[in-house]
């Protein structure tokens, strides 16, 4: 009953609301000029305090193309230079273009790739050094990054080939200012239970010409790099043809060799090839009590015979040994050297016992190529 009463009573007071709209919008019709500046004024006001906001406040830093995190600072302050960018790389006079792509290459004016690449380092320096070498890096990003986080530019990074985007990966490592090497994959001697060393490796049971050809498809992976790291028991190293060719090549392309071999090293010294021997490896210690052992050797190694090479698998372990240790080099009268510069002195190479070499074992008695 209630609501019939009230109906007539909102259709009487309809037309009522519908005038007084019309004349709400007469209104705003006749100021609407003054209703547009002002609205332009509050907009003016509103990007004028933003400015003012943004001009009181710092503004982010753009975004790295490569995100590895901040760069370690100086060993020591006023000594040791902070790391920076090694130069791009490749330089156009230090490739040779084949069929199977890029190569290093000396340059005709005498410019080679193992020192166009390479850490800067100064030769005047007369302290003993210590060169520093992670292999077979790549394979796992994480601990890659901690490392090119952690550890300085002198510390030489050599990559396994069968790295994911591995010249992706020297390029990252060249920008956060580390010196690059290849560690080239081989059979290895005297090992049982050892992991096939890959598809692309270098082979006992291949002709010398097989394995060069695999080697330059090695080579051809990536741009950037100083040298050839190679296994600690490569069997192919007791073959003279091998290591002639291999020798040959190395010094045409301007490269250095890194190897376990002291005979080999003066073979190659004797050929007048860039080659630095390997004497310390911490690769097989687990325990920071024996890596530390291990690292004091190593200075008094250096000390010793003016320069002292060691190399590492890259572990949490031996990462953070590293990051402890290389800081106190400086305060012992020590130059933490990038392996490019870690060339020994000829005196030190005389006294290098060369053992004979053994023959080479024929094609037939090992397994077949892979």
């Amino acid at each position: 009953m209630n609501l019939a009463l009230r109906l007539p009573v909102f259709a009487l007071k309809r037309p009522e609301l519908l005038g007084k709209g019309k004349a709400f919008i007469a209104r705003v019709r006749q100021h609407r000029m003054a209703l547009m500046l002002l609205w332009l004024a509050f907009l003016v006001g509103v990007l004028a305090a933003d400015m003012w906001l943004a001009s009181r406040s710092v503004p982010p830093s753009p975004a790295a193309a490569i995100s590895i995190g901040p760069l370690p600072p100086p060993l020591v302050l006023g000594v040791d230079p902070p790391d920076r960018a090694l130069p791009a790389a490749p330089l156009a006079d230090l490739i040779e273009s084949t069929p199977i792509g890029s190569l290093p290459i000396a340059s005709a004016a005498g410019q080679l790739p193992r020192l166009a690449y390479a850490y800067p380092f100064d030769p005047t320096d007369a302290r003993p050094r210590i060169s520093v070498i992670l292999k077979n890096v790549g394979l796992q990003k994480d601990i890659l990054a901690q490392a090119i986080r952690r550890l300085p530019g002198s510390v030489a990074l050599a990559f396994s080939v069968f790295s994911p985007q591995l010249d992706i990966a020297l390029n990252t490592a060249r920008l956060a200012g580390h010196e690059v090497l290849l560690a080239i994959p081989a059979e290895q001697k005297q090992l049982t239970g050892l992991a096939d060393p890959g598809s692309s490796a270098l082979r006992d049971g291949l002709s010398t010409s097989e394995n060069m050809q695999r080697l330059h498809l090695i080579l051809a992976k990536a741009v950037g790099y100083t040298g050839l790291l190679l296994p600690q028991n490569m069997s192919l190293l007791d073959d003279s043809n091998f290591v002639q060719a291999l020798l040959s090549d190395l010094h045409r392309r301007g490269l250095q060799l890194l190897s376990h071999r002291a005979d080999l090293i003066a073979v190659a010294l004797s050929h007048q090839a860039a080659a630095v021997a390997i004497p310390l490896d911490l690769s097989d210690y687990e325990r920071p009590a024996d890596i530390d052992r291990l690292l004091t050797e190593a200075e008094q190694r250096a000390r010793e015979t003016g320069h002292l090479v060691l190399v590492s698998e890259l572990t949490p372990l031996t990462l953070d040994r590293l990051a402890n240790w290389l800081p106190t080099l400086a305060q012992k009268g020590l130059a933490l050297a990038p392996a490019s510069a870690a060339s020994p002195a000829p005196e030190h190479v005389a006294k290098v016992e060369i053992p004979p070499t053994q023959p080479s074992k024929p094609a037939d008695s090992h397994a077949a190529p892979h």
